[in-house]
């Protein structure tokens, strides 16, 4: 039986590399025809956006009938409903719809996850003209933290703090995407981070704690960074962690998966930012492999190819701590930029992906969390000394950058 694949961006590629496994890899522009890959036991269907239910409908009725399907996965946030939709619609084995529903549609979320009574911010959906929408922020209270009801990566998400600046923001991400749904909430000002990790059976099987460098909508440009915590420095804090997020998944109804879940850390514990029913993007996965010798996408669809058999993670522990940043670039016309080889002879730099080159536009970071020129992995003797070296390493990028 094959396993359908939504997606079929780098990571996505290189799991299967990593994973073998008998699957249908639907992607947008990434394949030029319908291929059979034999040796790979793969083939790659075309389409004209995997994140719609029925161009991947289409495209796998292109497929030979000996091609039989048994379970549909993915790891693109936009793919989440459709691959529990055409799981559906094939009988087969994939995400439940009414619980990826509840992981991508945030004010479902947040309902949900209110009415088990786990904090989360307030909010409210703005609906109405955009004189009715600014009235709606009024009541909540400044600051708050507009954005889509189910977007990705802080893109059209701003922290406004007056009614002209909500005015102005909500005037634009309507104009640039009409009828697009779009909630206020309450902005956190607290620590900022992250959990990662996978669920069995209901239980954490696998759990990571990330501190964020700074709240990033605080920050008037993105540029997002963290250090993983250590469970054997902060038993504490992976205690709470553990809880919360295990009550979170549970109350949205995740019994397998994986999720990438944004909190605050306040005075009285965590409140909920959101949850993504698949892993943290950009170096998130790739320090927690550095730390734990765990390699969280090829464990997330090694537990999906189980089905309802039992998945066991075993981590190990490295003694350094571990973080990562993203590399910004002025804007401008790019003359010059540090290679990836170059970077890596920076002081406790493990790894570099530097993504511009001369002749290109410098990326305007402020658009959203994961715009970058590049992103580094650096390790220390601790998490003081990491934080030291993320800071050096990204100004020496940018510095030496040379724009026009």
């Amino acid at each position: 039986m094959y396993t359908v694949v939504l997606g079929a961006n780098f990571q996505t590629m290189t799991t299967l590399r990593n994973v073998p496994a008998p699957v249908v890899v639907v992607g947008s522009g990434r394949f030029p025809r319908l291929t059979e890959v034999p040796e790979s036991a793969q083939w790659h269907v075309p389409v004209d956006d995997h994140t719609s239910t029925e161009s991947v409908l289409m495209g796998l009725a292109r497929l030979p009938s000996s091609v039989a399907i048994g379970s549909v996965y993915t790891q693109d946030e936009y793919a989440m409903v459709t691959a529990a939709a055409v799981a559906s619609a094939l009988g087969v084995r994939g995400p439940d719809p009414a619980v990826a529903c509840r992981f991508r549609d945030k004010t479902l979320q947040k309902a949900t996850v209110r009415a088990t009574g786990l904090p989360v911010a307030d909010w409210c959906e703005l609906e109405g003209d955009l004189e009715e929408m600014v009235a709606q922020c009024d009541v909540l209270e400044y600051p708050l933290v507009i954005k889509p009801v189910a977007g990705a990566g802080t893109v059209d998400t701003e922290l406004v703090s007056t009614s002209v600046e909500a005015r102005s923001t909500i005037s634009r991400v309507c104009a640039s995407r009409p009828g697009v749904r779009i909630m206020a909430e309450a902005f956190q000002d607290a620590a900022e981070g992250s959990l990662d990790g996978l669920v069995v059976d209901g239980r954490i099987a696998f759990l990571g704690v990330e501190r964020y460098l700074f709240n990033l909508l605080k920050r008037g440009s993105r540029g997002m960074g963290g250090v993983v915590a250590d469970p054997k420095l902060s038993p504490e804090l992976y205690a709470r962690a553990n809880d919360f997020a295990a009550r979170v998944v549970a109350a949205l109804g995740m019994r397998r998966g994986s999720f990438h879940m944004e909190v605050f850390d306040g005075p009285d514990g965590f409140i909920l930012g959101e949850c993504a029913a698949r892993l943290g993007g950009l170096y998130i996965p790739l320090a927690y492999r550095h730390k734990f010798g765990v390699d969280l996408h090829s464990e997330a669809f090694r537990l999906h190819l189980a089905g309802e058999a039992d998945h066991v993670v075993v981590p190990t522990r490295r003694d350094e701590a571990v973080g990562w940043a993203l590399l910004a670039c002025p804007l401008g016309e790019i003359k010059a930029v540090p290679s990836s080889e170059e970077m890596r002879t920076l002081p406790g730099v493990v790894d570099c992906g530097v993504y511009v080159h001369p002749g290109e536009r410098a990326p305007d970071m402020s658009l959203s969390s994961t715009t970058r020129a590049g992103q580094i992995l650096v390790e220390g003797p601790d998490e003081e000394a990491v934080e030291e070296r993320l800071e050096y390493v990204a100004r020496y990028f940018t510095e030496a950058c040379r724009v026009a």
